[in-house]
């Protein structure tokens, strides 16, 4: 009887698609545009900064910017009270923004002479603006040159390192700019032209060009103006020193017994260079007099400095974890380290964070206000009134309207409310996505975990459990209504651990799920709600198989529960380690026994290895859906969006006509007078990249977006609509958080 109604299923498919198209073409239409206008109305979902801001500038009008290490900058508009994204598809040239484009900024720089002047360095270009980054205009920058930078190194290990680039106290039009392995360029027309500072006056140490840590550039506002330009400037090139030039970049002198690296370098008022070391023990150097000195007593975590613009006596040192050192004697004795305290009244989860350290991303003062220091950290920006002896030091957060957390997985339980996975603050439960979360799930005993996979139980949907976990620690659970309150595993994985970890987890029933970890771990099952669980043999398939899931940081969901059937389960193996494994598996017992109900890999070879993401359809029995995820190359690559359907033994699945390359999907509630629910995707129908929204079985579209529906060109890299509203859809970012849209 399932052979019958499946079979019967695919032919109504067929001619519903033939009665549609040739209706269409009779009526002039369309047939996979079933709406014009775009009538879905999008906003950020609050959640509230929690990615790392790596650095800030603040200009002498208490003018400020932030970068971050996962998707753009942000400047801070005193006027609303509020930061404001500085990469948007309305601010950015066409050549920079558009698909796979998002990056992090690898350095951000006010022009102290005209504050309304920013220049970016940005995925191997430099930009500059002259409207507090409303729009950038391209400079002449040699994008050739700027190698390592057209990758991803905002995100290294070395992207709190600098300043990389700095603009001329003077002069908004001199800018000295630092790329990690092709030395320093400077201009002196505002980017209209560059110049290569030659490697024989700049040197970049041979032993350190695989590092690319780069450069630390500072004037010296001490020094006097000659020709509209300062004419004392310092250069760190790590590997090699510190240069000096007195004749404004005209000829450069290496510093006799520089410290050769670097975590961050200052000149104070008064012309005092200020070096923080990577190297001994993170020792703080000052050059002063023509000689450098080092002063061990300031401690051996030094990491960034700030200098009391009103007090060149009063110096603060932070460390990497973010303790906070003081000296108030120009550096001849030191109080601290004091660790302090965090205040967050504007997203209140970020105090509620158990954040044992702070990562350190620089520390700068407000020079338009009366000791104010501000933090650039790993979950948001701060700011302190500093204490002038030893004291308790209070981080008030400054981090409403930054969104920088990375999206990884959002689930939608019917009854229930919408659910968001994430790296570094693994889940949120939203109970209104325009108010900021008190507290996140499943716990904030680890500082960060990564929000892998959550699901809620198709026949107890108050039921979810989520993977939060890292290769230190794993906090992943369950909770029993509906995301409010949060208990961890009783027991794990056996596997779980350094290794295995991450990966993609589904919920049958109230007690059974399945666990299948990244990094080639072995699939997992349990039975009693996670008190124990059984490992997953297969037949024909080797222990570690890489076929299931390679590696934690891929958008791979290739686990899930059939939505009506309990205890009824489909994975999917690529066959990239066993050819013969590649297909979708099914268990209907639990997870203890499966067979092969499809064989082979879905798309070209190689295509469905990495992004993989599979969903069943709520209220459908048998019936989930597949793609292969984003791929690198020309979009959209030749790959299809699949639904498939489970025959009992055999599992049919058919390609979405005119749909490619889905970078993620999910489904809503069904349409008003409809049965079947509501499926969005992100990806390109008939070569049209968007997000879409079909309420009549895949069989027509309506583009609810361009595939930018907030304005930032930051990979959409999750999609499901809300199984309780219909036509309300939620989007994760893979570095600046989450929006949601509304159908008015």
């Amino acid at each position: 009887m399932r052979d019958q109604m499946g079979i019967f299923f695919h032919m109504r498919r067929g001619l519903l698609t033939i009665v549609v198209v040739l209706c269409s073409v009779l009526m002039g239409q369309n047939v996979l545009f079933s709406g014009a206008a775009n009538n879905t109305v999008w906003s950020v979902l609050k959640i509230g900064a929690g990615g790392f801001i790596t650095g800030i500038d603040i200009s002498r009008d208490g003018t400020k910017v932030v970068k971050t290490d996962t998707y753009g900058a942000w400047y801070y508009n005193n006027s609303a009270g509020l930061w404001q994204q500085c990469v948007t598809t309305h601010s950015m040239p066409d050549r920079v923004k558009g698909v796979l484009q998002n990056r992090g900024v690898y350095e951000i720089a006010i022009a102290p002479s005209n504050t309304n002047r920013f220049y970016i360095f940005y995925s191997g270009y430099v930009l500059r603006s002259d409207n507090h980054c409303s729009t950038w205009i391209l400079t002449n920058f040699p994008r050739d040159s700027a190698d390592f930078v057209k990758g991803h190194p905002a995100n290294d290990r070395y992207r709190t390192y600098g300043r990389k680039m700095a603009v001329d106290p003077a002069n908004q039009n001199v800018v000295y700019v630092g790329t990690p392995s092709q030395g320093i360029f400077v201009t002196t027309n505002g980017g209209d032209s560059w110049t290569s500072i030659s490697p024989s006056s700049i040197a970049y140490s041979a032993s350190v060009r695989g590092v690319n840590p780069g450069h630390a550039i500072a004037f010296d506002p001490n020094s006097k103006v000659s020709g509209g330009v300062t004419q004392g400037i310092y250069i760190a090139s790590y590997g090699t020193g510190v240069y000096h030039s007195t004749n404004g970049g005209t000829t450069w002198t290496l510093t006799t017994s520089a410290p050769t690296t670097f975590q961050h370098m200052i000149v104070d008022q008064n012309g005092n260079v200020w070096l923080c070391d990577n190297v001994k023990a993170g020792h703080l150097h000052k050059f002063i007099g023509g000689r450098w000195a080092s002063i061990p007593r300031a401690g051996n975590e030094c990491h960034s400095i700030a200098v009391n613009p009103s007090n060149a006596s009063s110096i603060y040192v932070g460390t990497k974890s973010g303790k906070l050192l003081l000296s108030t004697d120009g550096g001849d004795s030191w109080v601290g380290p004091n660790r302090g305290s965090i205040s967050s009244a504007d997203i209140p989860w970020l105090a509620w964070a158990n954040d044992s350290w702070l990562a350190n991303g620089d520390m700068k003062f407000d020079p338009s206000r009366s000791n104010l220091l501000y933090f650039a950290e790993g979950i948001g920006a701060f700011y302190t009134n500093p204490p002038t002896k030893e004291a308790t030091v209070n981080w008030i957060s400054q981090s409403a309207a930054i969104e920088q957390l990375v999206a990884n997985w959002i689930i939608s339980p019917p009854g229930g409310n919408p659910i968001v996975a994430s790296w570094d603050r693994p889940v949120f439960t939203i109970s209104d996505p325009n108010s900021y979360q008190a507290k996140y799930g499943i716990n904030n005993v680890n500082e960060i975990q990564h929000g892998a996979s959550c699901d809620w139980a198709s026949s107890s949907p108050s039921t979810i459990v989520c993977i939060a976990d890292t290769s230190r620690a794993d906090t992943s659970g369950f909770s029993r209504n509906g995301g409010s309150t949060w208990n961890t595993f009783s027991a794990l994985p056996s596997e779980i651990g350094r290794k295995y970890y991450g990966g993609s987890i589904a919920a049958s029933t109230s007690t059974n799920f399945i666990w299948v970890p990244s990094h080639c771990g072995n699939p997992f099952y349990t039975t009693n709600g996670g008190i124990n669980w059984t490992k997953i043999v297969v037949s024909g398939i080797p222990e570690n198989d890489c076929g299931w899931h390679r590696a934690y940081y891929l958008a791979r969901q290739i686990v899930v529960a059939d939505r009506v059937s309990r205890n009824t389960f489909y994975m999917y193996n690529d066959g990239s380690a066993t050819a013969s494994a590649a297909g979708i598996w099914k268990s209907s017992n639990g997870g203890e026994t499966w067979s092969q109900v499809k064989s082979g890999a879905f798309d070209w070879r190689g295509a469905s290895n990495y992004n993989a993401q599979m969903r069943s359809v709520p209220g459908q029995a048998g019936n989930f859906y597949f793609t292969s995820g984003w791929q690198s190359g020309v979009h959209p690559v030749n790959q299809s969006f699949w639904e498939c359907l489970d025959n009992g033994t055999v599992t049919t699945c058919d390609r979405i006509a005119n749909v490619k390359e889905v970078f993620s999907f999910g489904f809503g509630k069904a349409a008003p007078g409809k049965t079947y629910p509501t499926v969005f995707i992100y990806g390109w129908v008939n070569n049209v990249l968007g997000i879409w929204r079909s309420d009549d079985h895949c069989l027509t579209w309506t583009k609810i977006s361009d595939g930018f529906p907030t304005g930032s060109f930051d990979l959409v890299k999750v999609i499901d609509g809300d199984n309780n509203t219909y036509g309300k859809v939620y989007v994760g970012f893979s570095g600046s958080g989450y929006a949601y849209g509304v159908l008015k």
